[in-house]
């Protein structure tokens, strides 16, 4: 059909490359003559159109290709944190206190022996407490408020926090042994140091999984990836949360013979990383 040379004709062949990766599909859109403003605008259209969420894309435009890059590891805590003590009551508050001080001191030489450092021991609670009969009150007509104190229970715990996961076990223990009666908690994290060698590692991994989809797109659209325009790095709380342990508070009978040490087992967690990146292409 003849074309008139003064009309402001425009021809665009939109070529649809589709193709499954990772169970995505791809659309890729080449504009082949100059584009105005309302060329562009319809594109958009077309491509919000055909792909509305879409999360792996090309912009025909600005030639540029969107993709997510992701990567997984399996990790184990290198440190713990072990909360445990002693509680003691007597009928003043200075019997009680006399008594929970002897034992405590017992307990911290008991666990420096066994290898804890001073470093990896502090206070984390101390408290001193009245006992009261609540039944005194109702055996008082004229004060229904009254209460009487029966006696002091004094409680004092420690914290061990250490690299050293392998003693758990053994620490709880010689805590035992040594007379504790409070075993609180059991923590497992990563250390400063590990966090962020994990960190590194699969930041890069991820980065070369998105370049990796990128190249393969690129090259079967006979294209090449030339530069990167922006990275975004989907990271809500890298730190990953293990197993606690929470333990009841009960008095365990201090020189009660174990055959078997306690079984502490720290157990290991997934961590995903994903990295949002937009590169050019030609």
């Amino acid at each position: 059909m003849p074309l008139n040379d003064n009309n402001n004709f425009r021809e665009y062949t939109l070529v649809a490359l589709t193709f499954s990766l990772s169970g995505l599909f791809v659309f890729m859109f080449f504009s082949s003559s100059n584009n105005t403003a309302s060329g562009q605008q319809q594109q958009q259209q077309q491509l919000q159109t055909l792909n509305p969420s879409q999360n792996i894309m090309t912009n025909a435009t600005d030639n540029i290709l969107s993709l997510r890059g992701s990567a997984t590891t399996s990790v184990k805590p290198d440190k713990v944190t072990v909360s445990l003590g002693l509680e003691t009551t007597n009928k003043t508050a200075n019997a009680a206190l006399a008594a929970n001080s002897k034992i405590i001191n017992q307990v911290v030489d008991a666990l420096k022996k066994a290898g804890v450092s001073n470093n990896e021991t502090s206070t984390s609670s101390f408290s001193i407490s009245p006992n009261y009969n609540y039944n005194y009150s109702q055996q008082q007509s004229s004060d229904t408020t009254a209460k009487k104190i029966v006696g002091f229970t004094v409680s004092n715990t420690i914290q061990i926090e250490s690299t050293n996961i392998n003693n758990t076990s053994k620490w709880i223990d010689t805590a035992i042994n040594a007379g504790a009666n409070i075993v609180d908690r059991i923590d497992f994290v990563l250390s400063n140091k590990k966090l962020q060698e994990t960190r590194t590692h699969l930041i890069n991994q991820a980065m070369q999984d998105a370049r990796a989809k990128a190249d393969i797109l690129a090259s079967a659209a006979k294209m090449k990836v030339v530069g990167v325009r922006s990275i975004d790095l989907n990271e809500l709380d890298f730190q990953p949360t293990f197993s606690s342990i929470p333990l009841a508070r009960q008095s365990t009978a201090a020189g009660a013979e174990q055959a078997r040490p306690t079984p502490i087992i720290s157990g290991q967690e997934e961590i995903t990383t994903n990295v949002d990146a937009v590169f050019l292409i030609r």
